[in-house]
């Protein structure tokens, strides 16, 4: 049983690693606040919010059948995740401010196309 407000590893079956802070689980799901994937680059391992279509500052849920293993993270990982959830509000502002969605379908005899 893992403790509530503990950082914790998933690997999903996929073969990606999500980090987030454990809140609860039910028979289905893991519930984590603020859930980032751990990535590799050119410059090591880092972290990106899990998905970049939500709001990562919001707890997600993720089906415990789509999990091949949770573990509390290893402390050095911790310090790292730390660091990029501290920098959330500041990257939410600066992509608010620079982006702009022009979200207007094209007329068209074919299927119509996003702008974005």
């Amino acid at each position: 049983m893992i403790k509530e407000n503990t950082v914790v590893s998933l690997k999903l079956l996929t073969g990606e690693e999500v980090c987030g802070m454990f809140i609860s689980e039910d028979a289905q799901l893991v519930n984590l606040d603020k859930p980032f994937r751990l990535i590799q680059s050119e410059n090591g391992f880092g972290f990106v919010p899990m998905m970049v279509t939500t709001d990562p500052t919001l707890p997600h849920s993720v089906f415990k059948s789509s999990i091949a293993v949770i573990t509390p993270t290893f402390k050095d990982i911790v310090e790292q995740y730390d660091l990029a959830v501290s920098q959330i509000p500041q990257a939410q502002a600066q992509v608010k401010s620079t982006t702009k969605i022009n979200a207007t379908a094209q007329p068209s005899t074919k299927k119509s196309k996003l702008k974005v």
